[in-house]
C-alpha cells in the first residue's frame, strides 16, 4: 500500500514538473521579439557601437540563429554595460535618462535616451617617490597618459602594473596608491609609491604530485630562480611557463609565503602535477584534397630517466583521387630526442633521424616518379621574451634517392640524378604576440628563414634560400569581428650552371633540387587551387618546353574577415593572392593587377581567389570549411574554377 502511494505521489509530482517545464517553454516562446533598438542623445559614440555592447539584439534576416527575444532583466544589464563603456571612454557623468519599451503586435521597440556629458581627458600623469625604476620608462608602459580619456578601470590596471614591475625588480612589498584631481574637464593622475626593501629568495621547495618518477634535478633545471638571489616576479612566471612547456607536467603553480622581515627573504613553493611518463596516440583524418591520413606516435617524457623527451612518430597519406598511379602518396617516420638544456645552457637540443618516401607526378604530364630520403640532423633552439619567441639553428644531412622513368627524367634534369647527398644549414627566428594560437583576435606573428645547401658544407646540391612572413590581427571597434592579414615572400638563389652533356643551357630552376623549390596552392595558401598547383609552369607549354615544376620566387597575400555567428559557429570571408615564378627577373608591377578576361591573363600574373567559409570551434582548433573561386585564370588552364577546402585550424 505504501509503495503504491509513494508511486502515485512521484507520478503526480513528475506530471506537475513536466507541466511547469512545458509552461516555461511556452513562456519563453511567448516573449516578444525585439523589432528595433534606437538611441537618442548620443553624439560621441555611434548607435552601432552601443548596440554591440548589448546582449539584446534586433532581429536580422541574415542571421536567423541569433536570439532576439526581449527580457526586461537583460535590458537592465545592457544599460549598465553602456554606462560602463561611457565611463571607460572618459564620460564620467554619463547617464541613462530614459529607457522606453513600446510593445505592439508581439514585438517591442526599445528607445534609450542618453545624456553623455562632457568627456574628461588626462592632462598629466605623475609617479611620486619611485627610485627603483626609471619613472619615464614606466610612464611609457602605462595605459593612461596625457590626452587620453580618464578611465577609472585602467587606473587600477596601471596600479597593478606598477606593483608587478616593482616585484619584477625584487620589491615585493611595494604599494602603489593612485589618486586623481579634477579641474573641470581635465584630470591629473598621481601614483604614490612606497617601495619598501628588495627581497631575496629564501627556501625554494617543490611539491610533486603524480607518478613522481622524475628526478628532482630534472625539475629544478627548468626554474630560473635560485636561493639567495634577488627574487623577481617575472622569473617566477617564466619558470612556470618553462615547466609547462617541458611536457613533463600537466599543471604548475607557485605561491609565496614566510616573508622574513629581518633577512628580507621570501620562501617560494612550486606545486607541480606530473603527466604520465609514456604515451601513445593514433589518428585518422580525411582532407578536401582527396587524402586519407593515418598517423601514430609513441614517446617517453623522460627517456631512461634522463629527462630527455623521446618521440617516434609516423604519418602516411593515401591518395583517394587517382592522381597518382599508386594508392600511397607519402610516408614519413621520424625519431626525435629533445634535450631541454643543451650543455647546461638555455638552448634546447634536438637530434633526430627520419625516413621519407614521396610519390609525385610531373606537372602537365602523365609521368610519375618517387623519392626516398634518409636524414639525420641536429636542431638547437633558444626561447626568448615571453618564451613564445624562438631562434632555431638546424644542421642536416640527407641521402636522396630518385626513382623516375625516362619521361620524367627528360622533363626535369634533377630527376635524372639517381642518388646524391644534400647538406643543409638552416636558421630561423619567430616572434609571436598573438593572444591565441587557435583563434587570435589581436597580435601578430613574424618569421624569417635562411637556408644554405652545399658550398662549404659539402654535399651535391648548392643553393641559398630566404623566406619571410608577417601575420597581423585587428579587432573591429564596432563589434566582435576580426580582420586578419598575411604577407609572405620567398626567394631562392640557384648556383651558377654549366651546360648539360649536349651543350644545352640548364634552366636556373633545374639547378635546385625538386623538393626544395617553391610551390603554392591549397587549403593553407591560395585557396581555390589544388595543393601545389601554382608551380611556375605555363598551363599550355610549347613543344619541348621544360616541365620542371616549382619556382625560385614566391609571393603570397591573404585578407580575412572573421565574425562569430552563434555558439561555436563562425563565418569568414577571404581574399587570397599568390604565385611562384621560375624567372624572378621577369616579374613586373603589371603582373599584380588582376584581369577578368582570360585572354589578358598571363601565366606569370599574380593569381587571385576569393570565397566564404565556416568555422566550427573544437578543443583542438576550429574545423574549417572554405569554398573558393578563382578570379583570374590564364588561357589553357583547364583546372577547376572553384572548390571546397576542409581542414583543422585557421588558414593562418
Amino acid at each position: 500500500m505504501h509503495r503504491r502511494f509513494a508511486f502515485l505521489v512521484v507520478a503526480v509530482l513528475a506530471a506537475q514538473g513536466c507541466g511547469r517545464a512545458e509552461n516555461s517553454l511556452l513562456l519563453l516562446d511567448q516573449l516578444p521579439q525585439v523589432a528595433s533598438i534606437t538611441f537618442l542623445g548620443n553624439r560621441a559614440i555611434s548607435d552601432g557601437t552601443l548596440k554591440q555592447l548589448m546582449t539584446l539584439r534586433e532581429g536580422a534576416w541574415w542571421n536567423p540563429f541569433q536570439e532576439h527575444r526581449f527580457r526586461p532583466a537583460q535590458l537592465t544589464t545592457d544599460l549598465n554595460a553602456i554606462l560602463t563603456y561611457y565611463m571607460r571612454n572618459g564620460y564620467l557623468k554619463a547617464q541613462i535618462v530614459d529607457s522606453q519599451v513600446r510593445e505592439s503586435k508581439g514585438k517591442v521597440q526599445v528607445v534609450i535616451t542618453v545624456d553623455e556629458g562632457p568627456p574628461v581627458l588626462i592632462d598629466r600623469v605623475s609617479i611620486l617617490d619611485l627610485h627603483a625604476l626609471d619613472p619615464e620608462t614606466v610612464l611609457g608602459k602605462l595605459a593612461l597618459g596625457p590626452g587620453k580619456p580618464m578611465d577609472p578601470y585602467r587606473l587600477q590596471e596601471d596600479r597593478r602594473l606598477l606593483e608587478n614591475l616593482l616585484a619584477d625588480a625584487g620589491y615585493w612589498e611595494a604599494v602603489v596608491d593612485p589618486s586623481v584631481q579634477f579641474f573641470g574637464e581635465r584630470a591629473l593622475v598621481f601614483y604614490r609609491v612606497r617601495e619598501g626593501d628588495p627581497v631575496r629568495l629564501g627556501d625554494l621547495t617543490v611539491t610533486v604530485t603524480g607518478t613522481a618518477r622524475l628526478k628532482e634535478n630534472v625539475l629544478r633545471r627548468e626554474l630560473l630562480v635560485k636561493e639567495g638571489e634577488l627574487l623577481r616576479r617575472r622569473q617566477l612566471e617564466k619558470s612556470q611557463i618553462r615547466l609547462l612547456q617541458s611536457g613533463f607536467f600537466a599543471d604548475a603553480r607557485w605561491d609565496t609565503s614566510g616573508l622574513d622581515t629581518l633577512s628580507r627573504t621570501l620562501d617560494v613553493n612550486f606545486r607541480v602535477r606530473e603527466r604520465r611518463l609514456h604515451w601513445w596516440e593514433a589518428g585518422v583524418g580525411l582532407s578536401s584534397e582527396g587524402q586519407l591520413r593515418v598517423s601514430g606516435e609513441w614517446g617517453s617524457r623522460s627517456f631512461l630517466g634522463s629527462g630527455a623527451r623521446l618521440a617516434v612518430n609516423s604519418k602516411t597519406n593515401f591518395d583517394l583521387t587517382g592522381r597518382l598511379p599508386t594508392l600511397l602518396d607519402d610516408h614519413r617516420t621520424e625519431i626525435i630526442l629533445n634535450l631541454r638544456r643543451l650543455f647546461g645552457t638555455s638552448w634546447e637540443g634536438q637530434p633526430n633521424v627520419f625516413y621519407l618516401h614521396d610519390e609525385e607526378i610531373v606537372a602537365n604530364t602523365t609521368a610519375d616518379y618517387s623519392q626516398d630520403f634518409l636524414g639525420v640532423g641536429m636542431n638547437a633552439r633558444l626561447r626568448f621574451g615571453d618564451l613564445r619567441n624562438q631562434l632555431v639553428f638546424s644542421l642536416e644531412q640527407q641521402w636522396v634517392s630518385n626513382h623516375a622513368d625516362s619521361t620524367a627524367q627528360a622533363s626535369d634534369i634533377q630527376l635524372s640524378r639517381g642518388d646524391y647527398v644534400q647538406r643543409l644549414l638552416t636558421g630561423w627566428v619567430e616572434r609571436d604576440t598573438r593572444n591565441s594560437l587557435f583563434n587570435p583576435t589581436r597580435g601578430s606573428f613574424h618569421d624569417v628563414l635562411l637556408q644554405v645547401s652545399g658550398g662549404a658544407l659539402g654535399g651535391q646540391s648548392d643553393f641559398f634560400k630566404g623566406t619571410g612572413g608577417a601575420i597581423r590581427f585587428l579587432g573591429l571597434p564596432a563589434g566582435p569581428a576580426v580582420i586578419g592579414g598575411r604577407l609572405r615572400l620567398g626567394y631562392i638563389w640557384p648556383p651558377a650552371g654549366d651546360p648539360d652533356p649536349n651543350g644545352q643551357e640548364i634552366e636556373a630552376v633545374e639547378r635546385v633540387p625538386t623538393q626544395d623549390r617553391l610551390f603554392l596552392g591549397g587549403a593553407n595558401t591560395v585557396r581555390g587551387y589544388q595543393q601545389d598547383e601554382l608551380n611556375g609552369l605555363d598551363p599550355s607549354p610549347a613543344p619541348g618546353e621544360s616541365q620542371a615544376g616549382g619556382g625560385l620566387a614566391e609571393l603570397l597575400a591573404s585578407l580575412e574577415l572573421r565574425a562569430p555567428l552563434v555558439w561555436r559557429l563562425g563565418l569568414v570571408g577571404f581574399l587570397d593572392a599568390g604565385n611562384v615564378w621560375q624567372d624572378p627577373k621577369g616579374i613586373q608591377w603589371a603582373d599584380v593587377i588582376p584581369h577578368g578576361e582570360r585572354e589578358h591573363v598571363d601565366p606569370e600574373d599574380l593569381r587571385y581567389t576569393y570565397g566564404l567559409g565556416f568555422r566550427f570551434g573544437t578543443p583542438v582548433g576550429p574545423v574549417r570549411f572554405d569554398y573558393a573561386w578563382k578570379w583570374n585564370l590564364p588561357q589553357g588552364d583547364s583546372g577547376r574554377r572553384s572548390g571546397w577546402h576542409v581542414a583543422i585550424g585557421q588558414a593562418f
